[in-house]
């Protein structure tokens, strides 16, 4: 039997993240096959018209861990993909800025539009 957090044995996040980073540690393919269970187990939860859409996701995500060269890696990878999703061009930031378009004819908030400037100064550095 698997101990996940929907258990009442984690009442805290403490022992919930111990148990999580402990099992990563000892038994890395016992890890991920609860790992995938619990993923399952969040999707299968959700309404019937959002489970393909969160189980190609969850293929997305599996394919950037895959694709990591290590731990640190796959964070990077994700929290990019994530802000991608975000700010990027078609991005929640963007879908808000239409349906601000849409309804009151301009866009007030242009974050993550890319028509901000950017300015820098260049530092030259001797070359030995």
């Amino acid at each position: 039997m698997s101990l996940t957090g929907n258990d009442s044995n984690f009442a805290d996040q403490r022992k919930f993240f111990e148990y999580w980073f402990n099992l990563a540690k000892s038994d890395p393919d016992l890890f991920e096959s609860e790992r995938k269970a619990e993923i399952e187990k969040v999707i299968s939860k959700a309404p019937p018209e959002h489970q393909r859409g969160l189980r190609q996701l969850q293929w997305v995500i599996d394919g950037e861990r895959n694709k990591a060269k290590n731990p640190i890696d796959a964070m990077v990878r994700l929290n990019k993909m994530m802000w991608g999703h975000f700010y990027g061009k078609n991005g929640f930031v963007a879908l808000l800025c239409s349906f601000d378009s849409a309804v009151l004819g301009k866009c007030v908030n242009k974050l993550g539009s890319g028509t901000a400037t950017k300015n820098a100064v260049i530092l030259p550095f001797k070359k030995d």
